[in-house]
């Protein structure tokens, strides 16, 4: 070998060496079944909270407010139900009443045919009497019902009446006077049917 070639292969055979040692150093130190391969680690993970102080009281509240919606309904439905129980009351209530009235018109209108009858009866016999005589029974009725009868006389009996009613006294004479300028305006309002 030259004595060029000698460094060369002087660093080869260091090259070669130091290569072989570790090798074998490997070799030795190699970790048997027995011991625990750790993994390396992962960075942690970096997770957000949205757990707030006030997304809890904003969940409160929304479920409060829920709470209250559902108790309104409730009492909606109740009172609607209620409404139309008493609608339906107020119906048949309706239904009586004109059925009362019904039946209360009918009534009157009897009672006034009978009142008109008995009128009419009282007339006939008011007129039959002397004048002064009827006159003095005309002092003890109101005026409202002398003049219901003196409208079923004809003029040529009411008439004497009333000149009966003057002569008694200036209360009566009062009262006849009364009793006329009911008949004029009676009659010309409602003409009653003479006889």
């Amino acid at each position: 070998m030259s004595s060029s070639t000698l460094p060369i292969a002087a660093a080869a055979f260091g090259g070669t060496v130091s290569f072989l040692g570790t090798l074998a150093f490997l070799l030795i130190h190699q970790p048997s079944d027995s011991h625990e391969i750790i993994p390396p680690k992962t960075p942690p993970v970096i997770t957000w909270s949205l757990h707030t102080q006030e997304i809890d009281d904003v969940v409160v509240e929304l479920r409060q407010r829920q709470e209250a919606m559902t108790k309104r309904e409730k009492q909606f439905a109740e009172m609607s139900s209620r409404v139309s129980a008493e609608r339906e009351e107020l119906k048949q209530l309706a239904a009586q009443i004109r059925k009362a009235q019904e039946e209360f018109d009918k009534a009157i209108s009897r009672v006034k045919e009978d009142e008109s009858t008995n009128l009419k009866r009282l007339a006939k016999m008011y007129s039959t009497m002397e004048p002064a005589t009827a006159a003095t029974i005309f002092k003890q009725l109101d005026e409202a019902t002398m003049v219901k009868i003196l409208l079923f006389m004809k003029d040529s009996e009411t008439s004497p009446v009333l000149a009966a009613m003057a002569v008694q006294g200036e209360a009566e004479a009062k009262r006849a006077a009364a009793v006329s300028e009911r008949l004029r305006v009676t009659q010309r309002s409602s003409e009653p049917p003479k006889k």
